[in-house]
Parts: C-alpha cells; structure tokens; sequence
C-alpha cells in the first residue's frame, strides 16, 4: 500500500496538484552547512586540590601490627654443616705391559707367510716410517734388551706389531721373541727375531728379501745353527716404492735401521748380511763376493774364502776395482757398526739354490 502511495504521491507532486505528505522525500534542496565550528565540550581536569587528613576517616584505614622483638635469641650453629665429599678421580694406573701370546710353530713358516704378503716391486706399498714411529721402534727393542718384554709388548701393539712367545719347532722348539705385523705386509717393516737365553754375539739381516731370492731362508738357517741373537728380515721388495724408500740397505728412514743401530749399540756384534745377485748380469763374477767392514785382511774374511774354496766354491774377496758393485760400499748398516763388525756376502743362484756349503764355510771360520 505504501508502495503504491509512493507513486501516486509522486505522480501527482509531478503534476502540483498535490502537496507531498509527511514522511516523502522532496526534491526541496538540504539546508546549508554551517561554516562555524562546532563547539565542543571541554575535558574536565582532575582538581589538584589536596584532600584534607581530617576528611579521610581513621576508621578506614587497617593497621597491622607490628611484632615485638622475641626475647629468646636464636642459637648460632657451633659446628660448619658438613659437606658432600668432592669426587676424585680414579686412581687406577693405565696398564703399561702387555702379556705376551705363546705360539708353537716353525720359523720357516712366518718367513714365507712374510714374504707372501709383503709389498711387491712398484706396488707403492712400502710405508714410510713417521719419526715418533721409528723411535717406537728403537724403544721397543731397547726394552727387550733389558728384559722388560711386557712393555716391549704394548709398544709393538702401540705400532701395528705384535710381540710373541715363540717356540721354534723347526730348530728343536727354541726359545725366541718373535716381532711382526698384526696384519702381514700392511706397512711393510720387516719381520724380527730374538733368541731368548744364551745366544752369540752374531746378527743374522737380509735387507732385500724376494727380490734376492732364497737370502731369506738362508738368512734362517745362519741364525739357528749359529745361535745368533737376532735375525732382522725387511718387510718390502727393495724396489716396491719408487723414491727408494723401501730399501733398507739404503735408506735410513726404515724400522730395519733404527733396529739395527740399537742392537749394534749394545755391544760388540757381528753383523752378517746376506745378499744375491744374478750371475747372467755378472758375467765372469766368482760365485761368491765377500767384503768386511774390517778391510780384506779381515781374519774372518780370510777364513770363510778358505774354507769356501776347498769345497770348490769360487770366491772373490772385495778390496780392489774388482766387482766394487758388489762390495756393499754405500750400505748404510755397514757404515752404521759402532764398536762391531760387518760382512756383507753376495750370492750367485747356484750358491742360493743350496746353500749348505756357505753355512758350514761360515760354522768353521767362526770357531
């Protein structure tokens, strides 16, 4: 109905005929703004006034009061409390021996398993001893001089060796200390022998095992029926790293060496060093070479040619231009012999093939 007044009512203001009823919209124009501000009430501003102390009423206010001193004094403690004890450490010392392994075997045997697994020619195999590594070693064997074999013992398992107990069933069950690798051929050093109770004054060394084939189980034989004291035998073909490094003869940076200069710092030794050469490269050779560190007019020297040469045997005794190649002139345990002395042997294959003859040349020279 509204709706329908709204049209009428705006058809007929159309028309002027009609004043528009109350409630409906004009087309009569707003008034006009005012342009004066708007006048706004102000902000009541708190009184500063104070608020006198007589219109605040006493009894509004709740006092608490105040405790009395105690007249009982609190006793003092006489005594400091007693505190929790400070935690030391423990004194349980770090052992310093390792118990040895008793092992029963033949010799024979550790020396091919040794030469079996050992860094071959150009393998770069060879590991170069650190410095600390080559003073372990001396120490070690110090330590076996002086019988203290347990700390010999954790100084080889310090170093990737292992110190043994070893009963030699290849030469009537001997007693010895065997030094070797936990794990053969790993670092390549060698493989060492020491006789446990009487023993000569001899040093049994075969610097290039493999290479100079046959000088290892040689070198073996010479140690048990001569009753050497130790047998020291390289770890690595002389040419299995490039630089030389492997080459006991020759470098110094060897266990090889700083085991040998502390066994011949020990006292007077007899050094016999076991080489081979190949007589197709040596055309016209003798068959045997001999030199000592003592010159050719070496006692021993003499002895062993002279007994070599009854059996028939062709020898050459170093001292002239004569196969100076062969003499050992630039080995380095020749040079390093303290108060002992060396003999250096170099063996063709006929000689290295079977050796019994230069074995026993050599039992009768010594005695």
């Amino acid at each position: 109905m509204i709706r329908r007044w709204s049209l009428l009512g705006l058809l007929l203001l159309l028309s002027g005929c009609v004043a528009a009823p109350a409630g409906v919209l004009t087309g009569a124009p707003l008034p006009p703004l005012s342009s004066s501000p708007v006048a706004r009430s102000p902000i009541p501003v708190p009184s500063a006034t104070p608020v006198p102390p007589s219109a605040i009423s006493s009894s509004a206010v709740t006092r608490l009061p105040i405790p009395a001193p105690s007249a009982t004094p609190v006793p003092l403690p006489t005594s400091p409390p007693a505190r929790s004890p400070i935690p030391t450490l423990s004194a349980t010392p770090v052992p310093t021996d390792v118990p040895l392994r008793a092992v029963q075997g033949d010799l024979s045997d550790e020396v091919d398993a040794l030469e079996d697994a050992m860094p071959g020619e150009n393998s770069e195999r060879f590991v170069v001893p650190t410095a600390a590594e080559l003073l372990a070693m001396a120490e070690l064997t110090n330590q076996l001089l002086a019988g203290k074999v347990g700390g010999a013992g954790r100084t080889a398992s310090l170093n990737g060796y292992e110190l043994l107990e070893y009963a030699d069933g290849g030469d009537g069950e001997a007693q010895n200390l065997l030094l070797r690798e936990i794990t053969s051929g790993t670092k390549g050093w060698g493989l060492y022998v020491f006789r446990q109770g009487p023993a000569q004054g001899i040093v049994i060394e075969v610097p290039h095992p493999r290479s100079d084939a046959g000088t290892s189980r040689i070198a073996l034989a010479l140690y048990r029926v001569l009753a050497a004291r130790a047998l020291l035998i390289a770890g690595a073909h002389r040419q299995a790293n490039q630089d030389g490094s492997a080459d006991v003869a020759h470098s110094a940076q060897t266990a090889f060496e700083s085991i040998h200069e502390v066994l011949v710092a020990a006292g007077p030794t007899l050094v016999i060093q076991v080489h081979g050469f190949s007589a197709q490269k040596h055309p016209g050779y003798p068959q045997v070479i001999v030199s000592s560190s003592q010159g050719s007019t070496d006692p021993l020297l003499e002895s062993l040619a002279a007994a070599l040469q009854q059996e028939g045997v062709r020898v050459g005794r170093c001292g002239g231009a004569e196969w100076g190649d062969l003499c050992g002139e630039t080995n380095l345990q020749a040079r390093h012999i303290g108060a002992g002395s060396f003999l250096h042997i170099e063996m063709d294959e006929s000689i290295r093939a079977d050796a019994g003859l230069l074995i026993a040349a050599l039992q009768q020279a010594l005695k």
